[in-house]
């Protein structure tokens, strides 16, 4: 499938209420608390040079689009690289974060670890079935790390069963 061939109706989906109420957070942050936004500056950036070569080369294998052409993975393509672009960022709020006020550097924390939260509700609301994940497991990543990340993921996934058995939540 290459990306011109987007359903023609792709504007009509509606926006999930997790990725609802990430967007009315950030209005009232812009609003009352704007510095606060760097948090979730951050936690956008790390993301985004942590995974986003892996998800850049994926889109590039299975959309089958030229690699060496930045033709719809630009927003993956970064100048310097991922890991020097997220040094010298985190450098820079070390340098910013040395001048905050204990309030404001708690604040940020926990404004930081908000934004994590908004981002996993967010994946959570994909309602993406354990079969489906472990078929896309298969397909996207290397045979490589296949069988270590297959463990890791099972080990994960009985961490939570058992906290939601010992909460009481028996659903899962």
């Amino acid at each position: 499938m290459r990306l011109t061939q987007c359903r023609p109706d792709w504007h009509t989906y509606s926006i999930s209420p997790a990725v609802r109420q990430y967007q009315e957070h950030l209005s009232s942050l812009a609003a009352d608390s704007p510095n606060l936004l760097l948090a979730h500056v951050y936690t956008q950036s790390i993301g985004m040079t942590a995974g986003g070569p892996v998800i850049r080369k994926l889109a590039q294998r299975h959309l089958q689009l030229n690699p060496s052409s930045d033709e719809g993975v630009a927003t993956f393509s970064f100048c310097p690289g991922p890991s020097e672009l997220r040094n010298a960022f985190k450098g820079k709020l070390d340098e910013l974060g040395r001048r905050m006020s204990p309030v404001v550097k708690d604040q940020m924390v926990r404004e930081r670890q908000r934004a994590f939260q908004f981002n996993n509700d967010i994946m959570r609301s994909f309602h993406v079935g354990y079969l489906s994940f472990f078929r896309g497991m298969y397909t996207f990543v290397p045979s490589s790390i296949r069988t270590s990340l297959f463990i890791a993921c099972a080990a994960c996934a009985a961490a939570f069963v058992y906290a939601q058995i010992k909460q009481g939540q028996t659903s899962v």
